[in-house]
């Protein structure tokens, strides 16, 4: 339990930064699909539309910043060069 706040915490701050922030939002969206099954295997609805609001969000937002992913992804795989 502790660990899903940490990492909805920390998908919330990569949400603010500008550079992080579709990556954060993908990995909110994956997040919430746990999320989502659970409170449907619970029959929790109240929690099922909150946490379907918050994918729907969070997967416009990473589907929105496609590019910005794939520009980071391709600099963080980037060989360094050498001195």
């Amino acid at each position: 339990m502790y660990l899903i706040g940490a990492v909805e915490v920390v998908g919330g701050i990569g949400l603010i930064i500008q550079r992080f922030s579709a990556a954060a939002g993908a990995a909110l969206a994956l997040m919430m699909i746990g999320a989502i099954g659970t409170h449907v295997i619970h029959s929790e609805w109240g929690m099922l539309v909150a946490a379907s609001l918050i994918f729907l969000m969070s997967a416009v937002r990473a589907y929105l910043g496609w590019e910005d992913v794939r520009t980071l992804i391709t600099q963080l795989t980037k060989p360094k060069a050498s001195l």
